[in-house]
């Protein structure tokens, strides 16, 4: 027991005490956050609170509000639009894969009207969709059928 203990990071010099038989305490370490990961969470967090180090940009968030310059297109236009059109309207710089996937995304949220021309599909922003009372959205069977207090992330 004291080596996977050690393994876990659980230091004998700091005193850890494991309680039961040998089952229970195996249950404790394997259970427990690792010391030296919680201390370096702890440690990361005063960092934060204290506004220390070098400020970097997170692309995780940026990708977020990617799709941002394709709605506004799509919501500010008077009817239906090219592929060619959003392309050569856009502040940023975006590929017809990127669009295309744009695109899909926002169809999750709102409803996309595709008309057929001889160029290939115009898109139209359409209503937004809420997550209770339209069935064809896709989150509406998560939330039409929860049961009991059962959280929804």
């Amino acid at each position: 027991m004291p080596m996977v203990a050690r393994l876990q990071g659980f230091n004998e010099a700091w005193g850890w005490q494991l309680a039961g038989r040998k089952t229970a305490q195996y249950r404790q370490v394997g259970n427990a956050f690792p010391p030296p990961v919680a201390e370096e969470v702890g440690r990361a967090i005063m960092r934060a609170l204290a506004h220390a180090g070098q400020p970097h940009d997170m692309p995780e968030l940026a990708s977020a509000t990617l799709h941002a310059p394709v709605y506004r297109l799509l919501k500010e236009a008077d009817g239906y639009l090219t592929p060619a059109a959003i392309l050569r309207n856009l502040t940023v710089p975006y590929d017809a894969i990127q669009l295309e996937r744009r695109i899909a995304h926002l169809s999750k949220d709102f409803v996309i009207d595709i008309e057929e021309t001889r160029s290939g599909p115009a898109y139209k922003l359409g209503e937004f969709k809420a997550f209770i009372g339209q069935d064809e959205h896709e989150r509406h069977e998560a939330f039409a059928h929860r049961v009991g207090r059962s959280r929804i992330s």
